[in-house]
């Protein structure tokens, strides 16, 4: 009994061994196996790590642009230059120019053939500025020369030689003056000056007067002594002290010099000179630089300048405010 369990192992064994060395199974068509080319699967890189995401701040709301400074005060903070402090005073001195027009047609209103003249007015200027006003008190200069010029009285016949008169200008001036202008900033640096003038002409120099007398020519000759012109027609005749029925004596011949206002005659001893209105433009490239254009109408008629001058401050020293 106890050969039945040997003999099952053996059996069991040897058909293990007979299947493991038993050659594979052929196959029963006839029919070639072709071999297939595999191709090999392209490498394809990974993708590169996504970019964290940064959580983005909502965007500001629009910011309206601020208005514009309309207050001089804002306008002096919100400018780039000149550096100049509204509680300080500043003092600037130098050279200026003017030319005064005097109107033929003013002259006119009593003269015949009135003739507009220019004169020249030229001196130094002290500027003294504080807070956008100035005070310009002025020395100057004033010629009124002028050529020999014809005049008649409007309220004789001017056929008539005798009521016309030639009458030249040496007439010179000294004049002080004082301008007060306000000013409006246009820039940074440009100022509109707007204001008015008030002045005194002290004055010397001569004025020659001349009667005079109608050539045959028609052409009016100044009277050198009284009997010039005598043989003339009486309307051509005009040396003769009795031709005048007025301001006869002395005879205004041999370029005769007037007398001033004191000693009795027509010169003036004085010219009051007032300008109103008066405009201009003032530009200070620098604190300590400035230069004026302007104009106005005065007594004498219209009248355009320029001037210049330059500051004593050391501003550079000074807290720079922006004006």
């Amino acid at each position: 009994m106890r050969a039945a369990p040997a003999i099952v192992s053996s059996a069991l064994f040897l058909a293990g061994a007979n299947a493991t060395a038993a050659p594979p199974t052929t196959p029963t068509t006839s029919a070639k196996v072709t071999a297939t080319t595999v191709t090999a699967a392209p490498v394809v890189a990974p993708p590169p790590p996504a970019a964290p995401v940064v959580a983005q701040a909502p965007a500001p709301a629009s910011v309206a642009a601020p208005a514009p400074p309309t207050t001089r005060a804002a306008m002096r903070s919100a400018a780039p230059a000149p550096f100049e402090d509204p509680t300080q005073t500043y003092y600037q001195l130098g050279p200026r120019y003017r030319g005064i027009v005097l109107p033929g047609f003013v002259t006119g209103i009593f003269a015949r053939q009135a003739q507009s003249q220019y004169f020249n007015n030229v001196g130094l200027e002290l500027d003294i500025r504080r807070d956008g006003f100035s005070l310009t008190p002025s020395l100057s200069y004033l010629g009124m020369s002028t050529d020999p010029i014809l005049f008649a009285d409007k309220s004789k016949p001017e056929e008539f030689a005798r009521n016309w008169s030639q009458i030249t200008s040496e007439l010179k001036g000294l004049m002080l003056g004082l301008d007060m202008n306000w000013s409006t900033p246009l820039d940074h640096n440009v100022f509109l000056e707007y204001g008015i003038g008030v002045g005194l002409a002290v004055t010397f120099g001569d004025v020659g007067v001349n009667w005079v007398y109608r050539d045959a020519s028609g052409a009016f000759v100044p009277c050198a002594s009284t009997s010039d012109g005598s043989s003339r027609p009486i309307n051509d005749q005009g040396c003769a002290p009795g031709l005048h029925d007025t301001n006869n004596n002395p005879a205004r011949v041999g370029n005769y010099k007037e007398p001033s206002w004191i000693d009795g005659g027509n010169k003036p001893n004085v010219l009051p000179w007032l300008s109103m209105p008066q405009l201009g433009l003032r530009v200070n490239p620098t604190p300590e630089f400035q230069a004026r254009v302007g104009g106005g109408m005065s007594l004498l008629g219209p009248w355009f300048g320029v001037s210049m001058s330059y500051g004593f401050e050391q501003t550079a020293r000074n807290p720079p405010v922006r004006r």
